[in-house]
């Protein structure tokens, strides 16, 4: 029986990072990260309910002409839990072009404080927002678990450089859910229709890359959040084709020259990749060939960096000439 509830799935994730923080999983995580996810059943499709836009354009509207005219020196809570609330609107000039772009804006002014960096980030983390409706089919909850994932890696680098607002734990709740919701995440589109970016795996790849920058993780933890995407990644039957497998080269060649523990890792999934690919090229179908596709493309896009090893470079080569 397949993994049924986003708990039972947390809880698995859970072991097997405390496995591999004892020594007792290595080679096989991968394995059991793949048997995990291939476990995850989907569920059946409920409705999305999404905040209306009423009001939200005049409000950015409002705020964006005060800080062109620099008369906008804060922003009080109630309307910054109303802009957040709408980083999963279905308008991409509210969601991406408004609310995304005013916030950034006004927390390189340091208009908004760390405070409420603080309560976005605690916002964002959530169950509710995160993981909405991840386990059913494609749906329009993907643009704010996508925009939520983008965003936490915003707050994550100003973090870094000198913000220094979260905490451990919440920096541990982060890694923790942001893993959960790599496992889970299986939309892969990227431009849609009228509704703009949902691009969720180019903001993975955003935020596992500021993670891997952070020197408080310990090396387990870095190497697990890899080990996550690339099983995931191996496993997507949707295609990822409008540039999500560049970022995710770019974080591969941040990550894997950092230590060589990583390095290893990445070569071991490599060559079990290629060994799966020729087992199961007899079985065609939409999902496999979609599957040597996405791999060609991330090869191809690592392929062309000079920032590999000289080992990681050689089996993307030969890969690619097989």
């Amino acid at each position: 029986m397949g993994y049924q509830t986003i708990e039972t799935i947390r809880r698995r994730l859970a072991e097997l990072k405390d496995q591999l923080y004892h020594g007792e999983l290595y080679r096989n995580l991968g394995t059991e990260l793949d048997q995990l996810m291939t476990d995850i059943e989907v569920q059946p499709r409920t409705a999305v309910e999404l905040p209306g836009d009423e009001g939200i354009k005049e409000l950015l509207l409002a705020l964006n002409t005060e800080i062109r005219q620099d008369e906008l020196d804060a922003i009080d809570d109630d309307q910054l839990k109303l802009l957040i609330s709408h980083l999963g609107s279905l308008d991409p000039q509210v969601r991406d072009k408004g609310v995304y772009y005013f916030l950034n804006d006004a927390i390189q002014m340091h208009i908004i404080t760390k405070e409420q960096l603080i309560m976005i980030t605690d916002y964002l983390l959530q169950d509710e927002i995160l993981f909405s409706h991840i386990l059913e089919p494609q749906n329009d909850a993907v643009y704010q678990r996508s925009f939520a994932v983008l965003f936490l890696s915003v707050i994550a680098f100003i973090d870094r450089n000198g913000g220094n607002f979260l905490t451990r734990d919440r920096i541990d709740r982060l890694t923790n859910q942001f893993e959960l919701y790599m496992t889970l995440e299986r939309d892969t589109r990227g431009y849609i229709g009228t509704q703009g970016w949902a691009h969720a795996y180019t903001h993975v790849g955003n935020l596992i890359d500021e993670l891997a920058n952070r020197d408080e993780l310990r090396r387990a933890d870095k190497l697990f959040e890899m080990a996550i995407l690339l099983s995931r990644f191996k496993l997507l039957k949707t295609p990822l084709i409008f540039g999500e497998t560049n970022r995710i080269s770019a974080y591969l060649a941040n990550v894997t020259n950092k230590n060589k523990l990583y390095e290893d890792y990445v070569v071991l999934e490599m060559k079990k990749w290629s060994r799966r690919f020729m087992l199961i090229r007899d079985q065609e179908s939409e999902a496999m060939w979609t599957q040597i596709y996405n791999q060609a493309r991330l090869f191809g896009n690592m392929r062309l960096r000079n920032d590999f090893s000289t080992q990681i470079s050689n089996l993307i080569s030969n890969a690619l000439e097989d």
